[in-house]
């Protein structure tokens, strides 16, 4: 499709052509010019380790309580006070035990 265009042929009938967008025809022409290739970019980002805050605590209290269940660790984690006194970092609006 890309090459197609930077043939000559408009972005619009090149699109009817192969039957795909006007919108997608044009992106990838242009980042065809842009970067040499119309192959598509990777998909995704970095992953945050979400419970990385969290490893010391989970893995004592699973040490000390080794049958609790995964939702009685969430709801421990969602109420535990925060060391610096406030709510667990994401609960805003969750009430949080002393």
């Amino acid at each position: 499709v890309a090459a197609v265009v930077l043939g000559g042929r408009t972005v619009r009938a090149v699109a009817a052509l192969f039957g795909v967008s006007t919108s997608a025809a044009a992106k990838w022409s242009a980042r065809l010019r842009a970067e040499g290739s119309a192959a598509a970019k990777p998909m995704g980002g970095v992953r945050r380790a979400v419970l990385a805050g969290a490893r010391d605590w989970l893995l004592a209290r699973v040490a000390a309580v080794p049958d609790l269940t995964l939702r009685e660790i969430q709801a421990e984690q969602r109420c535990a006070p925060a060391p610096d006194g406030g709510c667990q970092a994401g609960l805003v609006g969750r009430c949080c035990l002393p």
